[in-house]
Order: C-alpha cells, then sequence, then structure tokens
C-alpha cells in the first residue's frame, strides 16, 4: 500500500468520525434563554431517549424560536408524527407561526400521513443515540443546517431543533388524542 493510499484511508477514517461526533453533539439551546425556554430546556433534559417501542403517535403543541426575526417570548405551534413502519421511526413535522391557538391538536396519524408528503422518505429516518434520536436535513452549505434532537418523557415529547447558525427551536409536544 502506497503511503498516498494510506494517508488518504486515514483521512477518510478520521472524516467519518467526525461527521458522527458532530451529528451527536447538541447546540446550544437557546441565546437569551427566556423563562419559557428555559422551562421547555428542563422538560428536554429530564426526559428520556425515544420508547422505540411506542406506535406511531402525532404530537403537537408549544415552540418557542429564537434568532433572526423571532421573539423568544412569544409562543408558536408545532407537530410531529412519528410514524413505526417496520422497527423504523420516521419523522414528519410541521410549525404555525403566529397563531393564538395550536391547530394542530386535532390531528390523527390518519390525518398526519395525508398532511406531510414524503414521511417514507429515507432522510425522514431518525438516528437513536443513547440520550436522544436525531435527524439531520441538512444541505451542503452552512447556512442550510437544519437539525433536530428528540427526547420524550411519558406522553410529551421535546425537540431542540437548530435552524442555521442562528435560529433555536425548544419544543414542548404532547400525544393527541
Amino acid at each position: 500500500m502506497t503511503a498516498l493510499v494510506r494517508h488518504l484511508l486515514i483521512f477518510l477514517v478520521l472524516f467519518a468520525f467526525q461527521i458522527e461526533v458532530e451529528a451527536k453533539e447538541l447546540p446550544k439551546p437557546c441565546f437569551e434563554c427566556t423563562d419559557l425556554q428555559k422551562s421547555i430546556l428542563e422538560g428536554f433534559e429530564s426526559a428520556d431517549p425515544l420508547n422505540l417501542e411506542l406506535e406511531s403517535t402525532v404530537y403537537s403543541g408549544d415552540c418557542v424560536w429564537e434568532g433572526y426575526g423571532h421573539s423568544p417570548k412569544r409562543v408558536h405551534h408545532g407537530v410531529a408524527f412519528l410514524e413505526i413502519k417496520n422497527e423504523i421511526v420516521y419523522y414528519g413535522g410541521r410549525f404555525a407561526f403566529f397563531n393564538s391557538a395550536n391547530p394542530y391538536r386535532d390531528w390523527t396519524p390518519e390525518l398526519a400521513r395525508e398532511e406531510l408528503p414524503g414521511l417514507y422518505e429515507e432522510r425522514r429516518i431518525l438516528t437513536h443515540f443513547d440520550d436522544y434520536s436525531f435527524i439531520d436535513f441538512s444541505g451542503d452549505e452552512a447556512d442550510q443546517i437544519v437539525r433536530y434532537w428528540f427526547r420524550q418523557l411519558e406522553s410529551d415529547l421535546y425537540i431542540l431543533g437548530q435552524w442555521g447558525r442562528g435560529n433555536r427551536v425548544l419544543c414542548e409536544l404532547n400525544a393527541n388524542q
């Protein structure tokens, strides 16, 4: 094996390890950390990894965005659908901004399947780690970062999200009945 090939293999192994480590690292959850963000963050930190034996469930509730034009003092709403199919967990979600009430509170799994296109694409499969589940929708550019970390406490789902370098979202979602 030539020195060039050996160096290339070492570089590829190190690069692959760096991607895995980067994917697992939680970002700073908020910049100002309002009381509302702190409350959701406490829930996220005390929650457990996802229960991988759950049934397909729609979760909806409050989300707080911080960054480019979003005040961390204002509540927005989100929906997350975790679909279990052949022991794989698929994620579909959506956000609603500036609504006075949660527009997703009556969503069922059937409606979520209709409203969330591309649900069964490979890029929507959650990766599970010891402390949380993770999904990365990021593009190739630094400003195209879209990542979510998931934890669960009984029927509540907590999400920490990163959009680009300057946006964070914290969500506390309850299982829809």
